[in-house]
């Protein structure tokens, strides 16, 4: 074999090589993708309360949003990134704009935190809506931006879900008080209306 052909093979090589290692590596985003459903989900629930001063009931209709195939996710940057935080802004449909960030664990190659995708609490808020979600992306090591882009999220409305009528007896006075932890359990125990 000449040494131009060698030259030629190993070059070859390194490029099938090269190839397959971008092929195999982690896209920049989300861990489950860019490609969300959302379901609305309703259903009435009786929950009975044991108290001190007796049995206490009441009557909840619940309402959730599912979001699929998750409501929090890690966020995955560039294979080989040395950096120490990212910074996630979405732009929704609406114009409207919500910013996260978090530590970055290099070795892992993704956020150390999942994102909060769906959940709205008092204290939380989604960075997701409906629609057309534009992400842009800052990786920073110190001050310093050492990767940044910007990717699209889509979030499709489905059909709402009904769930079965339920009814369960609670030993905690409080589960009477919180519609939306005695909602959050109604709908795990029925499977999120499956």
């Amino acid at each position: 074999m000449s040494l131009f052909t060698v030259r030629n093979f190993l070059s070859c090589l390194v490029f099938i090589f090269s190839l397959l290692s971008v092929h195999s590596a982690k896209a920049v985003g989300f861990g489950a993708g860019d490609q969300f459903s959302a379901t609305l989900l309703v259903g009435d629930l009786m929950v009975y309360c044991r108290s001190f001063e007796g049995f206490q009931v009441a009557h909840f209709s619940c309402r959730g949003d599912l979001l699929e195939p998750t409501n929090q996710d890690y966020f995955y940057g560039p294979q080989g990134l040395t950096a120490d935080k990212v910074f996630l802004t979405a732009t929704r449909e609406d114009g409207s704009q919500k910013n996260k960030s978090s530590k970055y664990d290099s070795q892992k190659g993704r956020s150390k935190d999942r994102f909060n995708l769906w959940i709205w609490t008092l204290l939380q808020k989604p960075l997701l809506d409906d629609g057309r979600n534009m992400i842009s992306y800052e990786f920073k090591k110190g001050n310093q931006s050492v990767a940044q882009g910007q990717l699209v999220v889509t979030v499709s409305r489905m059909p709402s879900k009904q769930c079965p009528s339920g009814s369960y007896n609670s030993g905690v006075s409080q589960d009477c008080e919180n519609q939306i932890t005695s909602c959050d359990r109604y709908f795990a125990q029925n499977n999120y209306c499956q």
